[in-house]
């Protein structure tokens, strides 16, 4: 089977999983997936990976009935943040990061001659 092809298999699985959870759990994965699609890792396997880790999060709170606030915590950037950490950085969001910096830094330099 091809790389692609199972990738797009596991996605798959992954969708399926994520259709077993009650809706507060599902309406929160949906969340986070928001945000990792945006800032998390790139590549087809590496957003494969961290979809099978982030519903295996989810799947496990439902199943010991730990409340959504509990699993996220009181800040849901931080912990899709740390979350995260664990897969490669997606390059764009870096480049992105790199060019705003650059350009804060270029326009706090610049004087003001109204």
């Amino acid at each position: 089977m091809s790389k692609w092809r199972d990738e797009k298999k596991r996605y798959k699985q992954y969708k399926a999983r994520k259709g077993q959870l009650s809706a507060g759990y599902k309406e929160a994965i949906d969340a986070v997936e928001r945000y990792a699609f945006s800032f998390g890792p790139a590549t087809g396997g590496s957003v494969v990976l961290m979809l099978e880790d982030l519903v295996e999060i989810f799947e496990q709170g439902m199943k010991d009935g730990t409340p959504v606030r509990e699993i996220v915590g009181d800040d849901a950037v931080q912990f899709a943040e740390t979350f995260l950490e664990n897969y490669p950085a997606n390059p764009w969001a870096a480049k992105e990061q790199q060019r705003l910096a650059h350009a804060i830094n270029h326009a706090a330099e610049m004087r003001d001659d109204r």
